[in-house]
């Protein structure tokens, strides 16, 4: 019985004080980490940030690169290029890239900014998981 009691304080610890944003409370965290930039998402899913690209999150896999300058990475699944480059120079480049990237000078404000978009991805695969499927008791709505 002592157990039991002792699981179950633990599990509602764990639930009451554990941290769960909104797609919306985590873009403006995003949003207040990122000096240069601001990103919005709209209800397809498509990821805008100012001056890296446009693209959806579907098609994008999250890389980083660790030395300074840091670098939150947002690389095209497949090698296709799939991220609309809004800053192309058309006499040398394509308006589509597989590759974007943030820069920071600081390494624990890049570490918050790549942990918020790996967050943001998650919740948006989840949304989208939902959406498509109404049945509340389907594996990728069903929550255990």
């Amino acid at each position: 019985m002592k157990t039991i009691f002792t699981f179950i304080t633990i599990v509602s610890f764990q639930v009451l004080f554990s941290q769960n944003m909104s797609k919306t409370e985590t873009i403006n965290y995003i949003n207040n980490n990122l000096s240069r930039n601001s990103i919005s998402v709209d209800e397809q899913g498509y990821i805008s940030i100012s001056r890296v690209g446009k693209f959806h999150y579907s098609d994008i896999e999250l890389g980083w690169y660790p030395f300074s300058t840091f670098q939150v990475q947002f690389k095209c699944i497949n090698n296709i290029e799939c991220i609309d480059n809004p800053n192309y120079n058309t006499s040398y480049e394509t308006r589509y890239s597989n590759l974007a990237r943030l820069f920071f000078d600081d390494k624990e404000q890049y570490r918050r900014v790549l942990n918020a978009f790996d967050y943001l991805f998650k919740k948006l695969r989840s949304e989208n998981a939902r959406k498509s499927n109404n049945d509340p008791f389907s594996p990728e709505n069903y929550r255990k």
